[in-house]
């Protein structure tokens, strides 16, 4: 999701969630973590201003992965409790220009064998 404000502020987010998943001999627990960036643009969109942040969602702001496998001889419980959080400030300057011009060229192409044209043929190029 990406919206644009009056202050030509540009906000994203992004949450991701993994389900448990099933095997024969146990299962994996699933996660949920979620994103989020406020971004703006000075200079004419030369200089770019970005501010991140990132959290698990659950458990206090932690990812929290479990694995458990069991069979009849044994049962093996993994857990994986990981800080995930992150803020993040990212500054971009483009030197030069944005723009690139390309120019179109039509070339044709025709072979012929014996008595008869076999095939024609027309391509596009681009160049700079």
């Amino acid at each position: 999701m990406a919206t644009e404000s009056a202050w030509q502020l540009k906000w994203s987010s992004n949450m991701e969630w993994m389900s448990r998943r099933y095997s024969l001999q146990g299962y994996d627990s699933g996660m949920m973590m979620i994103s989020a960036t406020l971004a703006r643009s000075f200079l004419n969109d030369k200089l770019d201003v970005a501010i991140s942040g990132m959290s698990g969602l659950g458990h206090g702001g932690k990812m929290y992965w479990e694995s458990v496998s069991s069979t009849r001889d044994f049962t093996n419980i993994s857990r994986l409790i990981e800080p995930m959080q992150d803020i993040t400030i990212g500054i971009t300057y483009t030197f030069g220009g944005k723009s690139r011009k390309y120019t179109e060229e039509t070339v044709s192409d025709s072979f012929e064998m014996g008595d008869s044209r076999i095939v024609k043929q027309q391509m596009k190029r681009r160049g700079k």
